[in-house]
């Protein structure tokens, strides 16, 4: 069904085997994928007039008894764009292949700002909100902010655990970046309560995810690459971004060293 052939028999299979393969083995650009078709073997020339056509030798070991070049054959170089085809069978799959959690399972933090950026875009996305203590000052009732305003540590913290069932209970690509995003978050602001909160949460996710059937041939590579990654906090720290400020004009690097009186190293 991944590659589209309708005959399971087609010698071509074979080849498109391999190149799910090399997708699988060695990190092939699923999208760039493509099958040779001989052009011998079409019987309606017109269903294929979209396509490339190409001249190649044929591969494989010559015969014992055949001397000199491979022949060269034309075939029709037909693109396959796995991705798109995997959406086709089982909707919603491709969000996965560009999920914002992949870029959080790498050696090296990204910067506080692009992380917020992602947690605000993945909020939207997932049409979830979250007002402020002011901002919900001026919508709720006086007696229902005296309660809130109340509220204990303890009872806080359970509110915020409740608020996360949701994407517990959803694993989709979004609700998994969403909370890899908020994990990085805490860690990258110190902030211990929030930490463990999202922590936990993804740990949930991540459990549920991989304890599907289908998920057995990856989960030992998964669990190696992304979530020892994120929930074992194995990065380096992110570049510090000052803001812009009037105390902190721009200045020469080479002035900044006569200031020092040593060399300092800025990385681009």
């Amino acid at each position: 069904e991944l590659i589209g052939s309708p005959d399971p028999n087609h010698p071509q299979n074979d080849r498109a085997a391999q190149g799910i393969l090399g997708v699988v083995k060695s990190g092939n650009d699923p999208r760039a994928l493509f099958r040779l078709i001989p052009k011998g073997e079409v019987q309606d020339p017109a269903q294929f007039e979209q396509y490339e056509v190409i001249s190649r030798r044929q591969s494989g070991k010559l015969a014992k008894d055949h001397k000199g070049d491979r022949e060269v054959s034309d075939y029709y170089k037909i693109p396959i764009d796995l991705v798109a085809r995997v959406e086709e069978l089982l909707p919603g799959s491709a969000a996965w292949e560009s999920a914002i959690f992949w870029q959080l399972a790498t050696p090296h933090l990204p910067p506080l700002e692009w992380v917020r950026a992602a947690i605000q875009h993945l909020i939207r996305t997932l049409r979830l909100c979250r007002p402020s203590f002011d901002e919900r000052r001026l919508h709720l009732a006086p007696e229902d902010f005296a309660l809130l305003k109340s509220q204990t540590l303890e009872e806080q913290i359970r509110v915020y655990r409740e608020s996360l069932n949701p994407l517990i209970q959803n694993a989709t690509a979004d609700s998994l970046s969403l909370l890899a995003t908020l994990t990085v978050e805490s860690y990258i602001v110190d902030n211990d309560i929030l930490f463990n909160l999202h922590v936990d949460a993804t740990k949930q996710v991540l459990r549920e995810l991989l304890s599907h059937e289908l998920m057995a041939d990856i989960r030992a590579t998964f669990n190696r690459h992304v979530t020892s990654q994120i929930l074992g906090m194995n990065w380096d720290e992110p570049d510090l971004h000052e803001p812009s400020s009037l105390t902190s004009p721009l200045m020469k690097i080479e002035d900044l060293e006569c200031m020092v009186g040593a060399p300092v190293i800025y990385l681009p």
